[in-house]
Parts: C-alpha cells; sequence; structure tokens
C-alpha cells in the first residue's frame, strides 16, 4: 500500500527510514501526474486476467508445444530476453482491486475523451502503455518510428492538455 501525502507533508520522510518514499499528490491536475495515472491504468489493465471462453472441457495437450528449433531459438536469446521470458512463465499475478479497476476505466477514458488531435492521443496512449511494461520513449520510437525525444514531447504536450481539461471540469486529483 503506498502512502499518500499533500504538499508539505514530505518533511516527515527520510530515505535512511527504510520505507518507500510516500507518493506526491499535487493540489490540482499536472501533466506529469495525469502520465503516471495512464500509465498505472495501463498495468491495471495487464493485470486483468484474459477470459479464454467457456471452461466446459479440459484438454491434455500441453499449454505450449515447443520444437527442437524453437528450443536451439531459444538458446540464442540474449541472457536479459531469456530471464524475462522465464520470469514470465514463473510469474503469478496479482489481481487489481475494484478501486484499481475503477480508477483504470477513468484514466483510460481521458486521452479519447479530452485529446481531439489524433497525434497526441497516440503519444499519450503509447508511450503511457510502453511504460506500464518498463518501456521507455526509445522502444516506443523503434517499434513505431520517428524520434524518441519528438515521442516524449507529444506525450507531454497530451498530458498537459488532458490536465488543463481536467482542472476545467473540476475532476478530483487522484
Amino acid at each position: 500500500m503506498v502512502r499518500v501525502i499533500r504538499p508539505g507533508e514530505m518533511e516527515d520522510w527520510h530515505p535512511l527510514d527504510g520505507v518507500p518514499a510516500p507518493e506526491y499528490i499535487p493540489e490540482q491536475w499536472e501533466g506529469p501526474h495525469v502520465g503516471v495515472r495512464i500509465m498505472e491504468a495501463f498495468r491495471t489493465l495487464s493485470r486483468i486476467p484474459a477470459s479464454r471462453g467457456p471452461k466446459m472441457f479440459g484438454t491434455a495437450w500441453p499449454a505450449y508445444s515447443y520444437e527442437w528449433g524453437d528450443m536451439l531459438a531459444q538458446q540464442e536469446q540474449d541472457a536479459d530476453e531469456r530471464r524475462r521470458h522465464e520470469s514470465a512463465q514463473n510469474r503469478s499475478t496479482i489481481m487489481p482491486s475494484a478501486e484499481d479497476v475503477t480508477r483504470m476505466e477513468r484514466c483510460l477514458y481521458w486521452p479519447s475523451h479530452y485529446l481531439w488531435e489524433v497525434f497526441l492521443l497516440y503519444a499519450v496512449n503509447r508511450l503511457a502503455s510502453a511504460r506500464a511494461i518498463d518501456r521507455d520513449s526509445e522502444w516506443v520510437a523503434r517499434r513505431y518510428g520517428g524520434a524518441a525525444d519528438h515521442w516524449r514531447v507529444l506525450h507531454d504536450d497530451g498530458c498537459g492538455r488532458i490536465a488543463e481539461r481536467l482542472i476545467r471540469d473540476r475532476v478530483a486529483v487522484f
């Protein structure tokens, strides 16, 4: 559980206390805070289990079928990718709470509701979803083309516009 603070309460925390830093929540919406909330929404979305239809009948087939060529290709993967793949196989996901899902639904709605420029909408969603899986703007630039700095500028501009419109609509900061 993350402890939430308001401005002026940071004096009680010290980095050597052995506890994580409390989350800073601004007085009103700011672009970076909007970006954090949208990124958290994508992270929550990734933790929701996907339904694969009714489970009326089981199957004897394994979940994955690896052939000899697949096994050789896995051995040739770089160490980082192999570690990521192994941790994904051994991962148990923690189900999001009802509060997390409610926040997710609100935050994922913002870009499409408040941004009328499609390129800002894409930048906000692509960079937030990349950050939710611990990727950066360099990864987004390699995947979708363009320059990483350009993606960051568009993302920051889009989050700033969303913040302005959240303030206009008097949406409570969380």
